[in-house]
C-alpha cells in the first residue's frame, strides 16, 4: 500500500445544519445538524461523539454519543436535534473514530457553527430619519 492508497482510504466526517446558507435559527425554531461519514470499510462500526459550545467555549451540551454502521459503499449519514431554546452563537464540534470535522469557509476546523437569533419578523422597525449608521 503506497502512501496515495492511505490517502484516499482516510475516514472523512461533514456536517452541515438543516438552514446551510447562514445557520441562522430563531428561538424555538426546529433545527438539526446532519452529518455524513465516508471512507470506512463496509459494515464497519465506528462512534460518533459531539459536543455544543457557547461563544465563550463553555461545553453547553454533549449530544448523546451514537454507534455508526457503514453501508456496501462505506458510508453513512444521519442527523440530531440542535438546541434552540437559548439566544447565542454556538460551535457544535463533531468525531467519528479519528476522523474530524474539516475547516470550511471562514469556519475554523473541527466545527460547525450556528447561531440563535431574535426574529426579524418580530423587531422594531424604526423610520429613516430615526436610524442611523
Amino acid at each position: 500500500m503506497n502512501a496515495l492508497t492511505l490517502i484516499l482510504a482516510a475516514v472523512t466526517l461533514t456536517a452541515d445544519t438543516s438552514n446551510p446558507v447562514n445557520s441562522f435559527f430563531r428561538k424555538d425554531e426546529k433545527a438539526t445538524v446532519t452529518y455524513s461519514v465516508k471512507g470506512l470499510e463496509p459494515g464497519a462500526k465506528a462512534k460518533l461523539t459531539a459536543q455544543i459550545f457557547d461563544e465563550l467555549e463553555k461545553q453547553v451540551v454533549e449530544l448523546p454519543a451514537r454507534e455508526v454502521t457503514a453501508d456496501a459503499k462505506g458510508e453513512w449519514t444521519g442527523s440530531a436535534a440542535l438546541p434552540t431554546a437559548r439566544y447565542g452563537f454556538y460551535r457544535l464540534k463533531a468525531q467519528c473514530g479519528e476522523a474530524r470535522l474539516p475547516k470550511v469557509g471562514s469556519r475554523r476546523p473541527d466545527c460547525i457553527t450556528f447561531a440563535v437569533v431574535y426574529d426579524p419578523d418580530k423587531r422594531k422597525q424604526y423610520p429613516v430619519e430615526e436610524t442611523f449608521y
